[in-house]
């Protein structure tokens, strides 16, 4: 599945742990290989939808990887 990632200026908010092949190619990887940059949030599932938005906007994130 795609990650909504449209190159440079891309954000990706990334809660996938990286010691797995998905959390390290679409948590890290893919993003930075697309010129877009990744932002860490080590307990994204215990963000509520307030908080997530909240993150996403003072982040200015354009794709959430969970």
């Amino acid at each position: 599945p795609g990650l909504g990632l449209t190159g440079p200026g891309s954000r990706l908010l990334s809660g996938l742990g990286y010691d797995t092949w998905r959390g390290l190619s679409a948590g890290l990887l893919a993003p930075l290989a697309s010129g877009g940059s990744v932002v860490l949030c080590r307990h994204l599932d215990r963000l509520d939808e307030e908080g997530l938005a909240k993150r996403v906007e003072s982040e200015r994130v354009t794709a959430t990887a969970r």
